[in-house]
């Protein structure tokens, strides 16, 4: 089971690298194209798509480092 998670949490960290590789090449086609007055249309809905997806995989990888914020202000005034 351990080595279950420890390749699924591998696999996760190179999803978000990919997807985030990606977001940046689609960000820089939409940007040339436009500078060149031929603007293609799927690369903004890409974009936001693929920055959906990137901050569901970091939310899913903060999860698992338990490096995810947390506001405890009504959770510290719960008796223990």
């Amino acid at each position: 089971m351990n080595s279950f998670l420890s390749i699924a949490d591998r696999l996760l960290r190179w999803s978000a690298v990919v997807l985030l590789l990606t977001l940046l090449a689609s960000v820089l086609v939409g940007v040339i194209s436009r500078q060149l007055n031929a603007p293609v249309a799927w690369s903004d809905e890409l974009a936001q798509y693929l920055l959906v997806w990137t901050a569901f995989v970091g939310w899913i990888i903060a999860s698992r480092r338990r490096s995810h914020i947390r506001i405890t202000v009504f959770a510290d005034k719960l008796p223990a």
